[in-house]
């Protein structure tokens, strides 16, 4: 299993990937398994704890999203299931910030918030430097920007640009050194502004910030 997460404020909790579909909009995301959730609401009389377990997902085509999913229990027996549907990522993976409702976020909904960071990993060879960005340079730039990224050949990388809703600009190979032109896609000039260069790979992720400025 190439990794399972700890993550900080669900106690007890591991984020394990799963094995991906063959079509083609699952190859989209990486999907992972929500193991022994436990949160707790209040303390003393009338504390709520909630345990279960789920799935997350995050990835997409045209822009970057998530969804998490969880079936859970109260102390008394109760269940339910809740659904945050695909939103925008707001943190970087592996951490989490997800909203997850019982009934689409109608009136009077039940609504779990997860909000966690990674504390460890396990599976994860001792020893081994994750991929990770190095440099980009020049950064703000106008015309063309230079990528300098650290690969592990046992993790393969995705590497895509991001626009500030999330949205993917380009997907770049995932080379030790790579240049971004300024372009998208479609080969048309990308408007100036904030973008993201983010790098995934199974069990984890990193993320630069760059600034195109007016060409």
């Amino acid at each position: 299993m190439p990794g399972a997460l700890r993550l900080r404020g669900c106690r007890q909790t591991d984020v394990r990937r799963l094995r991906p579909r063959a079509d083609r909009v699952r190859r989209l995301y990486d999907t992972y398994r929500i193991e022994r959730y436990i949160a707790s609401f209040n303390d003393g009389p009338g504390a709520v704890a909630l345990t279960g377990d789920g799935t997350f997902r995050i990835g997409g085509e045209f822009a970057y999203v998530q969804q998490m999913t969880l079936d859970l229990a109260t102390a008394d027996g109760r269940r339910f299931h809740v659904d945050s549907g695909l939103v925008p990522v707001h943190v970087t993976f592996p951490k989490l910030e997800v909203v997850c409702a019982a009934h689409a976020f109608a009136c009077y909904d039940t609504v779990v918030i997860v909000s966690g960071a990674p504390i460890g990993t396990v599976d994860v060879p001792a020893g081994v430097s994750p991929p990770a960005i190095l440099r980009v340079v020049p950064n703000p730039f106008a015309a063309a920007t230079s990528i300098q990224l650290a690969l592990d050949p046992a993790r393969p990388v995705r590497v895509i640009v991001l626009d500030t809703a999330g949205r993917i600009v380009r997907r770049l190979p995932a080379n030790e050194a790579l240049r971004w032109d300024g372009t998208n896609d479609s080969g048309a000039r990308a408007i100036p502004g904030i973008y993201w260069l983010r790098i995934s790979w199974p069990g984890g992720a990193d993320t630069r910030r760059m600034v195109k400025l007016g060409s």
